[in-house]
């Protein structure tokens, strides 16, 4: 029983640093929404106010039913900067881990079209980071003190939170036929838009891609469950720990374009780092040698951890489905599973890249009033054989993926790169007609990689496009565009156009 316990204790010191890391990634989220807080957050931005009630019945809902304006979208998110800094340093912990999740919730609520799993996992790391004693180390301007261990029920929700989005990630992955070929990470390097240039580079390296992939279904299904090594629990504990955040900062996160999410996942793991990694093992690398401190471990009140276990069962109840392969289903009465997606706790579908969708690439192509054509997206001269590689970030990324199946987005989207352009540019050089378009590679067959010659040539694509006029301009600059039109043939073989 003894032994248990310890399995479920959690180091102070680990939580201080662990406090650091998500006072920092809450500032790099803010530094990453405020970059295009006008384009994303804006009652003139890509995404009205209107298109966002399309998706969450809780559009009016947040900070942003205050003011549409861009001034404002940047006090909320700046906000968000100030309460990391807080929690970074370790002042007002409490109430700044609530002003992030206010904020995090709004941008949510006001541009659900740009979230991704790291918008999701963060607020669940703010909330359960609620139930922390995150001020016991590494507090500024405070000393230190003894580190005893922490024994509460967040000890056991923290894996029971982190563990099984590895394993719904890996069982996932099992009925993917590229993952079981090992070829998802080959296809995923001739992905233009995830790609970095140290996975490009990577390309010809077919035998280390496929041992990657067929390496990542062992570490999601089981290896995360060493960490309750009852066995030399120290020194196995701290060995996974630093796997998996090696895993998604030195692996993943180099290889491709996902934004915050490998950070998020990767900090999730401090706060398991035992109590020898501090006594034993950064002594040992600082070349002094300290036996293990057995310290007494101190609780936490009761109501907190029974408040805390009622949460977190709630936010696995509210939609089983995700997991169960089943739509529509819930252990909660409506009312309450209402209640748990309008407060952002609901646990999500961890698929976690089960089938890359081939490579994308947009075009805004605009015709100007004096006859010339310009690539807006990419802001050069229109050259269909060379698209801009990869969105402007993660945000837009996502996005884009959702112009296909959303004829409002397609006209919003058109619209904003032509405002932009047009508030720039002298009347002869406004825009009075555009195209937007998608340039999509074929999704490739397993192991389609090994009858290919030349792994740098790249993939042929097929192009969707629509088009659309100005029909007006109006005084305060807004642009009003025809509603998309579907254009048939390739731009790159104008013979073809429009027949």
């Amino acid at each position: 029983m003894n032994m248990m316990r310890t399995l479920f204790e959690l180091d102070p010191r680990s939580l201080g640093f662990y406090r650091i890391a998500l006072g920092g990634t809450l500032v790099a989220m803010a530094v990453q929404k405020a970059w295009f807080a006008r384009a994303f957050f804006t009652a003139d931005g890509v995404v009205p106010e209107t298109a966002a009630s399309r998706l969450s019945s809780f559009a009016g809902w947040g900070l942003f039913a205050v003011d549409g304006s861009h001034a404002w979208a940047l006090v909320v998110i700046g906000m968000l900067a100030m309460a990391g800094l807080a929690v970074a340093f370790g002042r007002s912990i409490k109430l700044a881990l609530v002003v992030a999740w206010v904020v995090l919730r709004s941008l949510s609520i006001r541009n659900p079209y740009i979230e991704q799993i790291a918008d999701q996992l963060i607020c669940l790391w703010v909330l359960w980071s609620l139930f922390m004693p995150l001020d016991r180390a590494f507090v500024w301007g405070r000393p230190p003190t003894d580190p005893q261990p922490i024994r509460a029920a967040i000890g056991v929700v923290w894996p029971l939170q982190l563990f099984p989005i590895y394993l719904i990630a890996g069982s996932f992955k099992l009925s993917s036929s590229s993952w079981i070929q090992g070829t998802t990470m080959v296809e995923a390097m001739h992905i233009a838009p995830v790609a970095t240039s140290i996975g490009r580079a990577l390309q010809p390296a077919t035998g280390l891609l496929t041992a990657l992939t067929l390496l990542t279904l062992p570490l999601e299904l089981f290896l995360w469950s060493l960490a309750w090594s009852p066995w030399r629990t120290g020194p196995v504990r701290t060995t996974i720990a630093f796997i998996f955040m090696g895993f998604h900062i030195l692996g993943i996160g180099l290889l491709m374009h996902l934004g915050l999410v490998p950070i998020v996942l990767a900090i999730a793991w401090l706060p398991l780092l035992p109590p020898w990694f501090w006594d034993v093992a950064l002594p040992r690398l600082r070349g002094q040698h300290r036996r293990p401190v057995a310290r007494a471990a101190i609780g936490t009140s009761r109501w907190k951890n029974i408040l805390l276990v009622c949460i977190f069962a709630f936010t696995w109840a509210s939609d089983p489905g995700h997991f169960l392969r089943a739509n529509d289903h819930t252990f909660l009465p409506q009312m309450w599973n209402r209640a748990v997606h309008a407060l952002h706790m609901k646990q999500s579908k961890y698929d976690l890249w089960t089938r890359p969708a081939g490579s994308r690439n947009y075009i805004v192509a605009a015709t100007l009033a004096d006859g010339t054509q310009w690539d807006l997206f990419a802001d050069q001269p229109l050259d269909w054989t060379n698209p801009r590689r990869r969105p402007y970030d993660n945000q837009w990324y996502k996005l884009l993926q959702q112009v296909p199946r959303r004829p409002w987005l397609q006209r919003t989207l058109a619209t904003w790169f032509v405002k932009e352009w047009n508030a720039q540019n002298e009347p002869e050089k406004q825009v009075v007609a555009v195209d937007l378009a998608i340039l999509q590679a074929k999704r490739k067959p397993p192991a389609w990689w090994r009858s290919r010659t030349d792994p740098l040539v790249a993939p042929k694509q097929r192009v969707k496009r629509w088009r659309m006029t100005v029909d007006a301009v109006q005084d305060d600059t807004r642009v009003i565009l025809s509603l998309p039109v579907l254009v048939k043939g390739d731009p790159r073989m104008p013979e073809t156009d429009g027949k």
